[in-house]
């Protein structure tokens, strides 16, 4: 939807930060001719340069003419991007970047972080269907929490410069919240943006990504509670006592009724989920 907007350029997810930044004590100093060779090239192999639009030599030709940083590197894709389109508002859209918000601040001290959330059990539904995501309840929910997590610590500490948008309020209420989000921007609104599927459709590779189906498409609010009928009152449950106090903070509502008389417990699971999945993505995070 952002994309839809002329005046910005969001470019498809990049997973720079794990792919590439995460690794920089496998690649070594960049100032070495070898090391920078060896960034610029893994990049160029992956072929997303070419499916977003861009030439691959002209990549190489803006990296080397640039400081040898992975900062610079990646604001050079940025760059490219919006400059095929003639944008002045740059981005990228990788969901695990939540995680890096400290480093990206820091390196791109200008930047605005906008947050988007869904409701836990949606969001565990839809993942248990992606041949890359573990299936189970557990190991899907505690991936919510540390994202959603990492979310609400970017809040406290960005102010201003952090906005939260959730996925319910976006699809029911689309054109209100892009305004709102347009407003942060200091841009005005588009109507282009609510007819995203018609302008973006270039940047899709179905084939290769078939999940995404969906940015194809209009908006389908009746997807937004699909969840309900795909789980047993047992898998919403673990689901709840898990996830219930971030739960509560973004406004979704638990359909297992004793749960909020429980909130200590609720409490103690999430917190334990918090820390099992931090140990569990410093240790990915480690492996790659």
């Amino acid at each position: 939807m952002l994309n839809a907007h002329p005046r910005i350029a969001i470019t498809p997810e990049t997973h720079f930060m794990p792919f590439y930044w995460a690794k920089a004590g496998q690649y070594g100093d960049l100032g070495d001719e070898a090391a920078f060779r060896r960034l610029v090239e893994d990049i160029v192999a992956t072929g997303d340069l070419r499916e977003w639009g861009l030439s691959a030599d002209e990549f190489r030709a803006a990296a080397w003419a640039g400081e040898r940083t992975f900062a610079a590197v990646l604001g050079t894709i940025l760059d490219l991007f919006a400059r095929v389109k003639n944008a002045d508002i740059r981005g990228e859209k990788s969901p695990s970047h939540v995680l890096y918000v400290g480093e990206i601040k820091k390196v791109f001290p200008e930047a605005c972080f906008v947050h988007m959330v869904r409701d836990p059990r949606a969001v565990v539904n839809s993942r248990r269907e992606q041949s890359w995501c573990p299936k189970g309840i557990r190991e899907n929910t505690l991936f919510w929490v540390e994202q959603v997590s990492a979310g609400v610590n970017g809040a406290r500490k960005l102010g201003r410069d952090w906005i939260t948008v959730r996925y319910e309020d976006l699809i029911q209420h689309a054109e209100k919240t892009l305004r709102g989000v347009c407003a942060r921007f200091g841009i005005e609104f588009e109507p282009s943006m609510l007819e995203y599927w018609k302008h973006n459709h270039r940047l899709l590779d179905l084939d290769r990504e078939p999940w995404n189906i969906n940015a194809s498409r209009p908006l389908q609010p009746d997807r937004v509670d699909r969840w309900r009928s795909q789980f047993s009152r047992a898998e919403v449950l673990e689901i709840e006592t898990l996830a219930w106090p971030l739960m509560r903070t973004f406004g979704y509502s638990p359909v297992s009724p004793w749960l909020s008389l429980l909130p200590s417990v609720a409490s103690r699971a999430s917190a334990d989920a918090v820390r099992s999945m931090r140990r569990w993505a410093r240790e990915l995070r480690r492996r790659r």
